[in-house]
């Protein structure tokens, strides 16, 4: 493969190696096609051209790309980011360090098949010595229960907590830990969902699953708001939607506080929702197809229309007094339900007062209400938001629980007395600067949440939720898989101290008794290479945090080597003593740099840890798309 070919490996290398780590540096990234910044100096510049970040997916997505080997790397950042959330920079950073080495191999005549093959048994070597230093947690069902009896359990906790606050110590938020940290819990404890196992084990236990990381994307939910700092940002069991006063009549709830700039969530209104996606007070125009009014005077025109808005109105009256008829059967019911929960246990009491404010009726449309219509709906004390999105409408139901969504006025839902039409909902109305109304719609038993974000720049809320993006894939990652390993570097150059031990080994030996001793050696060469290229990742991680790589690095090194070859004397001396070699590899396959100030430490206790389930899914990504591309021998202009 022509040296030419990888120039775009080494450019995409040259741009993240600087980002990496918590102490890397941004970048600015300006769309020039778009903002024309740099043509005309007078021209205002646009906020939605410009991005400053150090998040290795965000740079890859913006950079401006055309070579065929730096697509495909970028396609590489988007499904780590996409399968894992976070070690986008080092997934590429690596994949471009083994397509470097590869390169020194290929001028050596080295056949593409033969890398790919030694770089396959490398990484199965890693995957055995990974899960051989991996720690299983115990991880509680309920993260934020403060009855968590087992040790472990507490001690997961602490490593959790420690987990997420060195996540966020990289990020903009490293001066809101504490509130940032609580958040990222109670947004992993609202979306994740427990699968029931059915009993398939030989020991008759029943192993429930825990589902977290695919409902990210679905279940949290951002809204920005600029001005103010980050501290006032927030989180809701909810959503919050921008509120047009044009749209609904819902002043009344708390207007007596719209006043202040964050109306308090004990203010909040509960009311029995029902959603609904037709008009009211508007005859469907086919209806009125068969008249054909250019041949009618101005007289019958008006008679025409004076039934018309008389029919509508009957059928908003008779909607009305069956959504009225529909609550108070449901408050029955729930009353009913509440005095035997009581009689059965009487500690029951955030039962009864979920259910005790339900006569307010609430209902959201997708679609459009007329002005006679809403009187009577006001009149009625039925409140109202309507012309909202139907995507909207359907995040709504996810947070009100309501059983459907009606599609006619005259729905056999409405009408039936068996069927149920109604969710539950706690309504709180925001106000902000420049008159901008948001609504906060709250249901403590829904799997959706939505984070209110506020900073004095659009730059600093991007950043933000970018961080916690991160922060809370990590988090739910290694709540699912509930194995984890040192970060910081260390499981990179454990992994690499482990290979080349690896090649000398008599389980290499066996796995190359069939093959021609010149190639055993290529096999070798390969490996090392491989060893070689997991290096990378501690040294830029020493170098961007300001010390010297080439000391720190040989230090840290040698300990690993050490650590390595008593770990083997001890296997060879005593195969059974498991307690020893355990507490050999707490000890220092866990060592690393502490990048604040450059002194040996263990990542563990620093709480400088990654997910297992992350850590291989992202080193198989690396694998098959650098096998990818050395298998390529010519790039064919078409």
């Amino acid at each position: 493969m022509k040296q030419l070919e990888f120039m775009a490996v080494h450019a995409i290398f040259k741009i993240l190696s600087t980002s990496l780590g918590p102490k890397g540096l941004d970048k600015v990234i300006v769309n020039i096609q778009k903002s024309k910044i740099f043509e005309k100096k007078d021209q205002q510049f646009d906020t939605d051209d410009l991005i400053i970040t150090n998040d290795g997916a965000t740079i890859m997505k913006s950079l401006p790309i055309s070579h065929p080997l730096g697509i495909i790397l970028q396609q590489l950042s988007n499904s780590i980011d996409t399968k894992i959330g976070d070690g986008t920079t080092s997934g590429v950073i690596l994949a471009c360090q083994l397509l470097k080495e590869s390169e020194k191999l290929l001028i050596r005549n080295y056949h593409p098949n033969l890398i790919i093959k030694a770089f396959t048994i490398a990484y199965e070597q890693c995957i055995i010595l990974l899960n051989s230093n991996s720690i299983q947690l115990s991880i509680p069902n309920d993260l934020l229960s403060n009855n968590n009896s087992g040790n472990s359990e507490k001690e997961t906790i602490k490593i959790l907590e420690q987990i997420i606050s060195t996540s966020l110590s990289s990020k903009i938020l490293n001066i809101y830990i504490k509130q940032f940290t609580k958040y990222c819990f109670q947004a992993i404890s609202i979306i994740k969902e427990i699968i029931k196992q059915d009993d398939n084990s030989f020991n008759g236990n029943k192993v429930d699953q825990i589902k977290v990381f695919d409902n990210i994307q679905s279940n949290i939910k951002y809204i920005k708001l600029l001005g103010n700092n980050i501290s006032s940002s927030k989180l809701i069991r909810g959503i919050i939607l921008p509120l047009n006063l044009n749209y609904s009549n819902l002043i009344s709830i708390n207007s007596n506080e719209l006043g202040n700039n964050e109306t308090s969530s004990s203010s909040s209104s509960t009311f029995s929702a029902v959603l609904i996606n037709f008009d009211i007070g508007y005859i469907d125009e086919n209806s009125l197809k068969l008249i054909q009014y250019s041949n009618l005077n101005f007289n019958k025109r008006e008679m025409i229309e004076k039934e018309k808005r008389q029919l509508e109105i009957k059928q908003a009256k008779e909607f009305i007094q069956n959504l009225k008829k529909k609550n108070e059967t449901n408050n029955s019911n729930n009353n009913n339900n509440n005095n035997n929960n009581n009689n059965n246990n009487n500690n029951n009491n955030n039962n009864n007062n979920n259910n005790n404010n339900n006569n307010n009726i609430i209902i959201f449309s997708s679609k459009r209400i007329s002005l006679i219509c809403l009187k009577l709906l006001q009149d009625n004390n039925i409140k109202t938001i309507f012309n909202l999105d139907y995507n909207q409408l359907l995040d709504i139901q996810l947070v009100t629980n309501s059983p459907a969504i009606l599609n006619s006025i005259t729905s056999n839902n409405i009408i039936s007395k068996n069927s149920s039409i109604y969710g539950n909902c706690n309504l709180n109305i925001l106000f902000e600067k420049q008159s901008e109304y948001y609504i906060e719609i709250k249901n403590d038993h829904c799997k959706i949440c939505t984070f209110l974000l506020k900073a004095p720049s659009i730059f600093i809320i991007e950043e933000v939720q970018r961080s916690l993006n991160d922060s809370i894939s990590i988090l739910s990652l290694i709540v699912e898989s509930k194995n984890v390993i040192a970060g910081g570097g260390s499981n990179e150059l454990m992994l690499s101290v482990g290979l080349e031990h690896f090649i000398k080994s008599d389980h290499f030996k066996e796995l190359m008794k069939n093959e021609d001793p010149k190639d055993i050696i290529k096999y070798m060469n390969s490996i090392k290479a491989f060893s070689k290229s997991l290096e990378i990742i501690p040294k830029l991680l020493i170098s961007n945090a300001g010390f010297d790589p080439i000391i720190l690095f040989q230090h840290l090194k040698s300990i690993h080597k050490n650590n390595n070859n008593n770990n083997n004397n001890n296997n060879n001396n005593n195969n059974n003593n498991n307690n020893n070699n355990n507490n050999n590899n707490n000890n220092n396959n866990n060592i690393s740099i502490n990048l604040d100030n450059g002194k040996l430490s263990n990542m563990i206790e620093l709480g400088v840890i990654e997910s297992l389930k992350g850590k291989e899914i992202m080193l198989k990504m690396v694998i098959d798309t650098v096998s990818m591309i050395i298998k390529i021998d010519e790039l064919i202009k078409n």
